[in-house]
């Protein structure tokens, strides 16, 4: 059964030393609360029992004590949440409190704080929760205690540090695996699973170990590109089976450290992603002197070997689709957007942050097929992007809430899936005013597992 959420504002009564809850007698015959005087207030992590007084005030508002306030560290009144009362154990929840938990640089002198590559989608984010009920603040792993939390709340369009609850919810974009396979973030993930504080998109994917279950699926196999760890002989292996190959970091995100080898006739055109050596061919008569000298500058047990895809081109520039997907209140996979993404003119990789370029799917894949199959390879993108992000959230540790899969189409309409991001890019370039689909769709999830556990 669907939970039942109902949109309230908090205002704070000015009593000192009470637990009280003022509530309107509709509202409460609305929450199903029946001329209960005491209930259990929960919000966050904390639990209080409190005393209900019932009295002709505003409908959609709770008047709590002054004191309840403190006890949450409740930020401040008026803000809009979600409530739902259980019937049986008489309590009454609040929330739904998300933090944000991302790795970032504070400055020593009151400067505003900046989140990297997500700190505008924490503002997206925050203005969902104030358009659809709940508080969300942004938090540094360091900063989650046994009992609170020193993180940021946004007041009034400015970031503010300061005391704030326990969430119920944890979104993970740290941007650092250093930071991820860390002892202190390893004492972190046990004072979540202690406090039962439900925390998702736990880790970076691996390129190999992706590949590795998406392959033991039969029916999906047909869209994996062969791939192998690194070693000279399988390299030299595909490169006899295949036109081309990439050499990947099986940790690497955003387009870097990806090496094209493309056989052309007596020689080897080598390209680089990123680094000094990207945006010109480097030719090599003989691969073994690229072996010896990417063997020399690598740890080559970092890196995975992929069969090279003939992927669709515009103007010679190589093509891909980027299907972002989430969880919803249901806790079932849907697409929330989907993105054509053409490389740079001088570049093999189609990243933004390697210098891609956003187009809408549809139209850029009309441009190379007829209307109709168009239609039905972007349709069949979509379904098997849901099926792939089904499976890696069923056989990878931990909960997983958004996926971003990027997926190719050769020029005969096949799908190929070329790599799956548990942090999947938020940055945009210049100014943007608009709510991205994704906000929502992660304020979404965080509802459904805020008020499920």
């Amino acid at each position: 059964m669907m939970t039942r959420y109902t949109n309230i504002k908090m205002r704070v009564l000015p009593y000192e030393n009470k637990m009280v809850l003022e509530l309107n007698p509709a509202l409460a015959e609305h929450l199903l609360i029946s001329n209960e005087e005491h209930i259990r207030l929960s919000l966050g992590q904390k639990q209080l029992t409190i005393r209900l007084i019932y009295r002709q005030v505003d409908e959609k508002e709770l008047f709590i004590s002054q004191s309840v306030f403190d006890y949450f560290n409740i930020p401040f009144e008026g803000h809009l949440m979600l409530v739902n009362y259980i019937v049986q154990s008489k309590v009454l929840s609040l929330g739904p409190i998300i933090a944000i938990m991302t790795d970032f640089f504070e400055m020593g002198d009151q400067s505003p704080p900046h989140f990297r590559t997500i700190h505008q989608f924490c503002h997206e984010i925050n203005q969902t929760v104030e358009l659809l009920g709940g508080i969300a603040y942004v938090c540094h792993p360091k900063d989650i205690k046994e009992t609170e939390v020193h993180g940021y709340i946004n007041i009034e369009g400015e970031w503010k540090k300061q005391l704030l609850p326990l969430p119920d919810v944890i979104y993970n974009r740290v941007h650092s695996r250093k930071i991820e396979s860390s002892p202190s973030f390893a004492n972190l993930k046990n004072l979540l699973y202690k406090n039962a504080i439900p925390f998702f998109n736990e880790q970076f994917l691996s390129k190999k170990d992706v590949y590795d279950f998406l392959f033991d699926e039969t029916h999906l196999r047909t869209y994996l590109p062969e791939t192998e760890d690194y070693s000279k002989e399988k390299l030299l292996y595909f490169i006899e089976k295949y036109p081309s190959i990439f050499i990947k970091p099986v940790n690497g995100s955003q387009g870097k450290q990806i090496i094209h080898i493309r056989k052309n006739k007596d020689m080897y055109a080598v390209g680089y992603s990123s680094g000094k050596k990207a945006k010109t061919s480097h030719p090599f008569h003989h691969l073994d002197s690229f072996i010896s000298q990417f063997e020399k500058e690598h740890r080559t047990s970092n890196y995975i070997i992929q069969e090279g895809i003939p992927l669709i081109q515009l103007n010679n520039r190589p093509i891909d689709f980027r299907i972002l997907c989430h969880k919803n209140r249901q806790n079932i996979w849907k697409v929330t957007s989907a993105v054509a993404r053409i490389s740079n003119a001088e570049q093999f990789v189609s990243n933004l942050a390697q210098g891609g370029e956003m187009r809408k799917p549809l139209a850029l894949l009309t441009t190379l097929f007829d209307k109709t199959t168009a239609i039905q390879i972007l349709a069949l993108m979509k379904e098997i992007s849901i099926e792939l992000c089904t499976m890696i959230d069923q056989k990878t540790f931990g909960l997983y809430g958004e996926l971003g899969i990027d997926m190719g189409v050769d020029y005969e309409g096949h799908l190929w899936m070329i790599e799956a991001n548990s942090k999947p890019s938020k940055q945009i370039d210049g100014e943007f005013n608009q709510i991205r689909p994704s906000a929502r769709a992660l304020v979404e999830y965080c509802t459904f597992l805020a008020f499920s556990t």
